[in-house]
């Protein structure tokens, strides 16, 4: 299936992501990478860009727990005034 974020800046990913109707997000970096590295992923949708995108564009939904670990983080996407996307 082709990403919705697909050509859109990781700045703009909310805009896109509030339009779909979703308001949280289960982020895998681990399977991020392991599908760019096999080539199965989203052209612009990589491990380092999503990481930008939550640590200038989201806020954690869940406490720091054993995932992190793993890097698996759940998200919210928040717009630049602070609110939800």
């Amino acid at each position: 299936d082709a990403s919705p974020l697909t050509g859109v800046e990781p700045e703009d990913w909310n805009k896109v992501l509030a339009r779909l109707g979703i308001d949280a997000v289960l982020v895998n970096l681990s399977e991020l990478s392991r599908l760019a590295k096999s080539g199965w992923n989203a052209p612009g949708l990589t491990a380092d860009r999503v990481l930008e995108w939550m640590r200038q564009h989201t806020a954690p939904l869940a406490p720091p727990s054993q995932w992190e670990e793993f890097g698996v983080f759940l998200v919210r996407p928040v717009m630049k005034n602070g609110g939800d996307a």
